[in-house]
């Protein structure tokens, strides 16, 4: 249970240094550039040690810190941890002011601020600078988060490293003591269409006629309860381009900085309308106790948001599949003790369970059913898709994403983040591990298409044997950083980094080709782009930082194959080059032209975060799956009901009627003709039979082609939603209608409904 404080106090009653955070972020294209400040004042009699964590994004490349202290900058250094914790500790045994940023030892995505002998009422700021690029929506959008929200990560008990969440002092959202100042600068090279947040901004002011840069800020008030979130939409998100960046001339040459640096952004085409339906999924479903916590911008808990995504994915299943589902907390249970086929008795099964299912298993233990799922064999010639469904509250991230990866070959992950303050470091790394895709459910944003996304992403081939080949200048060679593309998904972002070595001023004016060459199946493809030589006009190195970010990545992943030290001096060596830090280096900043060193010890403040028990809701009456229960090494087993009601739908009557529709769905792709069913055409069942243009037939066929043109007259702005469940019914109209005329059905439907859908929209 967090601490609940009062007033601008410590879990030593002491007044917090934290007063402000101003951000300034600005983005050109796909990448963000962000400048964090924090404000820290002294208000004791003694002088203080102020000590903040906050998350951060796992990608985020964090290239620079500084203080400010009595008006003077000073830029710290980047060193290996331990020789910085050193210098820290030598200044403040000393009496100096210093200031120390580094990566936490438990996850990539929490880092701890340091501000040490802050003598009493003074003030001090500092500033830490990263960059991100940004995730692409289903929708398109551009993603920026600026994470606020550290909930309190779980540990196993026998975990050796220290779990510093649990330890952060906690206040409800109105006693927090600091606030949040947000500017957004954007600048792109085609149209700017929209900027969208979940969070309260002030009007956007472009720049120009052609909308091509913008600004905007957050409206005062705003205090950490939340992530921000800032969408932003371009006219044309999936632009494929090739940009050069200048090296830095102040860097030694061999560095990675020293040389001209080129990123590649692509979107494959994979044109194979082929769907793997010879595929086993297993879903995997966070039922610990902080799935009740209240997603804020939503008005939903987590499990139920859970829930929904999980109908959506069984619905959209196809005949042939295998599937299973787990749930997991301190203990973890399965529906069915191995996989079984796709069809109405196990889905109708699976969705009475999951309506009922609760966040009522404890703690976040995620490595045992997992574990478990790779202990199963697969069926002969099937391939298997794993989803997990999670907030992400665990600190022994590193271990599970191990043994993820060791079964790579085999189980491919698309992870679903649940909520405000899921970790990055989690849900990206495994579904990274395993040559898979992420997503982040956070609230208002539209579950069904991300969820459908990665669905059908499962649904791909994947493609094989990746590679890169250039056309460059003599002399001018390209190093991909740290190598070429593992994994390549049909109209995904796919971006590239290389070092140009050998480039020569006189190379300016030349163009260069890229050529992307890949295998689905039998098939090849390849996508070449051509980019001009010639560096960008701006003084940033993103690019570069972003490849060095890489490269230390990579490090860390082949920790395992070669020496260990071998390894960890590398990525300090990369690190320290690059001035990005690592999981083995920290930025340490001395104040040494303070008046007199300070005499007095420190006192210690822990400055809070908020309160994540505010969002609670009650736990449920208690539900499990019936069939397989796992805890402590043993296990039982017991025959699930299968008394259903027919058409029992999974969503209340307030929810939209595409939901409805979909919910009633049966497993082969078709609609039974019930009134359920006509209450959606605001008709009656008499009515619909009545209206069949073929007496004598089944009305299963009418009332399926019915629910088809109705979901392209009224979901074509979110076919994306779906498209699936629609190729479903289709194929199966086509192998129950021999003998009709389903394009004369087409226009009668059309009549019945008063819509205009074409036979060619339905794919018939």
């Amino acid at each position: 249970m967090a601490t609940t404080l009062f007033g601008l106090k410590t879990a030593d009653k002491k007044p917090v240094a934290l007063k402000d955070v101003s951000v300034s972020v600005q983005v050109k294209g796909i990448i963000a550039d962000v400048t964090a400040t924090l404000l820290y004042k002294n208000d004791l009699q003694d002088p203080v040690e102020a000590v903040f964590f906050f998350p951060m994004d796992d990608d985020a490349i964090v290239y620079k810190f500084e203080a400010v202290i009595d008006g003077k900058t000073i830029i710290a250094e980047i060193k290996e941890k331990n020789a910085a914790r050193q210098v820290y500790d030598d200044a403040i045994s000393s009496g100096q002011q210093a200031f120390l940023l580094e990566e936490d030892e438990m996850s990539a995505d929490i880092f701890h601020c340091t501000v040490g002998n802050l003598p009493p009422a003074q003030e001090a700021a500092v500033c830490i600078s990263y960059v991100i690029q940004l995730f692409l929506e289903a929708d398109q959008a551009a993603r920026f988060v600026l994470p606020a929200v550290l909930n309190p990560r779980y540990s196993p008990p026998d975990y050796p490293v220290k779990n510093v969440t649990q330890s952060i002092p906690r206040v409800a959202v109105h006693q927090l003591p600091y606030r949040l100042h947000l500017s957004l600068q954007v600048e792109g090279v085609q149209e700017i269409q929209a900027i969208k947040s979940n969070c309260a901004l002030t009007d956007i002011v472009y720049s120009d006629d052609l909308k091509t840069s913008a600004q905007t800020t957050l409206k005062e008030g705003y205090k950490f309860d939340r992530d921000v979130e800032i969408l932003i939409y371009y006219l044309n998100p999936c632009l494929t381009y090739g940009l050069v960046e200048k090296g830095n001339a102040s860097s030694p040459q061999g560095t990675i900085m020293a040389d001209p640096m080129v990123t590649l952004c692509v979107y494959p085409d994979i044109q194979d309308d082929s769907m793997d339906t010879y595929q086993e999924f297993i879903f995997v479903v966070d039922r610990s106790g902080s799935m009740t916590d209240i997603i804020r911008s939503s008005g939903k808990n987590k499990i139920e948001t859970a829930k929904e995504t999980l109908v959506l994915l069984l619905k959209s299943l196809r005949k042939g599949c295998f599937f299973n589902i787990y749930g997991f907390g301190d203990t973890f249970e399965s529906l069915f003790q191995t996989s079984v086929e796709y069809n109405q008795v196990s889905m109708d099964l699976a969705l009475k369970k999951i309506k009922k299912c609760n966040a009522d298993l404890g703690g976040t233990k995620i490595l045992e059913p997992l574990q478990d799922i790779f202990s199963k064999s697969l069926e002969k010639d099937y391939t298997r898709q794993v989803f997990l469904l999670t907030d992400g509250e665990v600190s022994n991230t590193a271990q599970i994403i191990e043994e993820v990866k060791k079964h790579a070959s085999t189980h491919r992950f698309f992870t679903l983040g649940i909520g405000e303050g899921a970790s990055t470091s989690l849900i990206k790394g495994v579904a990274t591990a395993s040559y898979g895709k992420y997503d982040f459910i956070t609230g208002k944003a539209r579950m069904q298409a991300k969820v459908l996304r990665c669905l059908k992403l499962s649904f791909q081939r994947s493609a094989t044997n990746i590679s890169l080949h250039w056309k460059l200048p003599g002399g001018v060679e390209a190093v991909v950083c740290p190598k070429a593309p593992e994994v390549i998904f049909h109209q995904e972002r796919t971006v590239v980094y290389a070092q140009l070595k050998g480039l020569e001023s006189n190379h300016m004016e030349e163009k260069a080709e890229a050529t992307l060459r890949y295998f689905c199946g039998t098939m090849e493809y390849q996508q070449a782009l051509e980019f001009s030589l010639k560096p960008a006009e701006t003084d940033s190195f993103s690019i570069h930082f972003m490849a060095a970010k890489l490269l230390i990545k990579n490090g860390l992943d082949g920790m395992e194959e070669c020496s260990t030290q071998e390894s960890i001096d590398q990525i300090v060596k990369i690190s320290i080059e690059s001035n990005v830090i690592s999981h083995y280096t920290a930025y340490i900043a001395v104040y040494k032209d303070g008046k007199e060193p300070l005499q007095r010890p420190m006192t210690r403040q822990d400055i809070p975060l908020i309160d994540s028990q505010t969002f609670h809701l009650r736990k449920g009456t208690p539900f499990g799956f019936s069939c397989c229960q796992h805890s402590s090494g043993h296990s039982g087993h017991s025959s699930p009901s299968s008394s259903i009601q027919e058409n029992e739908s999974l969503f209340d009557s307030k929810e939209n009627q595409l939901m409805v529709l979909i919910g009633l769905q049966k497993a082969d792709g078709s609609w039974n003709m019930d009134n359920a069913l006509a209450k959606i055409f605001i008709s009656t069942e008499s009515k619909l039979k009545s209206s069949i243009p073929v007496k004598g037939v089944d009305p299963t066929l009418w009332a399926t082609l019915l629910s088809l043109i109705w979901l392209h007259a009224h979901g074509k702005n979110v076919k994306d939603d779906w498209e699936l469940l629609a190729s479903k019914a289709v194929s199966w109209l086509k192998s129950k209608s021999a003998g009709i005329d389903l394009k004369e059905w087409i226009e009668a439907g059309n009549d019945f409904l008063k819509t205009e859908v074409e036979p060619g929209q339905l794919g018939i």
